[in-house]
């Protein structure tokens, strides 16, 4: 994942998928979306506190006319430090609950 701007995120993973989304943050916390005609998507995580953050993600088959959810997480920031090596330093918020909607 990166920063292409402060208003664009490109996202990729190791099975070859890369999405380009448009991206808001601000003191209450961050969304992206991305329209598509086959396969929009939009994410929106809100902080709770200085340690805890609840997301949502939704799906849209008709490019973003109506939406479905997808999925919901709470994140708790790590206690744990990583490496001096590291190049990552500060502690980074990881999920701690994830349910995927419709998905017993």
């Amino acid at each position: 994942m990166a920063l292409l701007s402060d208003e664009r995120y490109h996202y990729f993973d190791v099975r070859g998928i890369t999405r380009v989304f448009e991206f808001e943050v601000d003191d209450t916390g961050r969304s992206m979306i991305r329209l598509d005609e086959d396969f929009s998507q939009r994410f929106t995580a809100r902080f709770l506190g200085p340690d805890f953050m609840e997301s949502t993600g939704k799906i849209s088959h008709d490019n973003g006319v109506t939406w479905q959810f997808d999925f919901t997480m709470t994140h708790q920031r790590s206690s744990k430090r990583p490496p001096e090596t590291a190049k990552v330093v500060p502690p980074m918020l990881r999920p701690i609950r994830q349910q995927r909607h419709g998905v017993p």
